[in-house]
């Protein structure tokens, strides 16, 4: 039997594809674009390489709006995980003390980044890949705190079932698993 054609595209929610991972126990034929750090920008133009008819369902992972695209990140240029990651606070005041490019980005982040310009950004962003995929059976996923009305909020699973394996434990993998079969 052949096995229905599924694209996610999002942040690092959905990047791992381990056997524990949600995206991994899906029973469908799984193209997954999702990449650890993925800004809204980025997730966008990922979509955008792809012709969705292609695809039985998309997956949309959207992300926080405090993720700031970038093309080239150095502080992780290095790594296998994050080599496509965008800038977010937390991450470059980690580096701070040791890469002066970590400690050029968080003094941006402090005294110049507008959050809500952030904001209204990546609500245009999600306008434009709610645009994208409205003739698609698309499900709109986020693990931020973020309030959309299209959008399913799972952050009560990642808030109760933190752990390693897209940042949730193996229960919350399974609790996320049933939530997607559910509504796809």
């Amino acid at each position: 039997m052949v096995k229905p054609k599924l694209l996610i595209v999002g942040d690092s929610f959905s990047a791992n594809t381990t056997k524990l991972s949600w995206v991994a126990q899906l029973d469908y034929e799984v193209t997954n674009l999702s990449s650890a750090g993925s800004s809204e920008y980025r997730i966008l133009k990922n979509l955008q390489t792809q012709n969705l008819l292609n695809f039985d369902k998309i997956i949309i992972v959207h992300t926080s709006p405090n993720r700031i695209y970038v093309p080239f990140n150095p502080l992780h240029q290095h790594t296998d995980t994050h080599k496509n990651c965008d800038l977010i606070y937390q991450d470059v005041k980690a580096f701070a003390d040791t890469q002066v490019f970590a400690k050029n980005v968080t003094w941006w982040f402090e005294n110049i980044f507008d959050l809500s310009s952030a904001i209204d950004m990546h609500q245009l962003i999600i306008d434009k890949l709610f645009s994208i995929t409205n003739n698609t059976n698309c499900l709109h996923l986020t693990f931020f705190n973020i309030q959309h009305p299209l959008i399913y909020n799972l952050y009560h699973i990642w808030e109760k079932y933190p752990g390693d394996i897209n940042h949730l434990t193996e229960q919350g993998n399974s609790k996320v698993k049933l939530f997607i079969e559910e509504y796809l």
